[in-house]
């Protein structure tokens, strides 16, 4: 399913490091796109289907933009 929209949007199979997209690797993006929107776990979850807290640490990656936010919240 995933080769097809993306040969339908005429975007590459892989990455620029050669990995291969895969379906399953949109989740970690997505957790982590709404992580840095602000949206806590339970609406994260609510988003990517996650029954636990646990899973979506997982798939929810800290990026330099949430490094950035938070030291910017030090004093």
């Amino acid at each position: 399913m995933l080769a097809k929209d993306l040969d339908d949007a005429k975007l590459p199979h892989e990455t620029s490091d050669g990995l291969p997209l895969k379906f399953h690797s949109f989740r970690v993006t997505c957790a982590t796109l709404l992580g840095e929107a602000g949206l806590n776990a339970t609406q994260i979850a609510s988003v990517t289907g996650h029954l636990s807290r646990t899973m979506v640490d997982h798939y929810t990656h800290a990026t330099l933009q949430t490094a950035r936010e938070a030291i910017s919240k030090l004093a």
